[in-house]
């Protein structure tokens, strides 16, 4: 869906390029033109740019229509899942790290050990 104005957008945090240029009434080559300049802020997403929406909002003089945002910790975030995926792998090979069947004591000279 390719927003025509600002109501348009919602609650969604970023717009396309096509949005912005349909927002701001200029050709998409002069917003991505505008981009590279540094006169639009926006981020590269993949190959494609998205603008905050909230900065088009602040150059229509709209009131944002919510609170600021306040983004994850993205280290804090990678941290989190690197531990939980880390966890998962040591449980689901926890079994294959036996060479063989526990020493019990019975067996002298036995030539099975057990990796711990």
């Amino acid at each position: 869906m390719t927003a025509k104005t600002l109501d348009d957008l919602g609650e969604r945090l970023f717009a396309y390029v096509p949005e912005v240029a349909q927002i701001l009434g200029r050709d998409e080559r002069t917003v991505r033109a505008a981009i590279r300049a540094g006169q639009i802020p926006a981020t590269k997403a993949g190959q494609r740019y998205i603008v905050r929406v909230s900065w088009l909002r602040e150059q229509a003089g709209s009131p944002t229509t919510s609170a600021p945002i306040t983004l994850p910790d993205l280290d804090e975030l990678a941290d989190r899942l690197a531990d939980r995926m880390i966890a998962r792998v040591i449980a689901r090979f926890a079994g294959v790290l036996t060479l063989g069947p526990k020493d019990t004591g019975s067996a002298a000279g036995s030539n099975h050990t057990e990796v711990v």
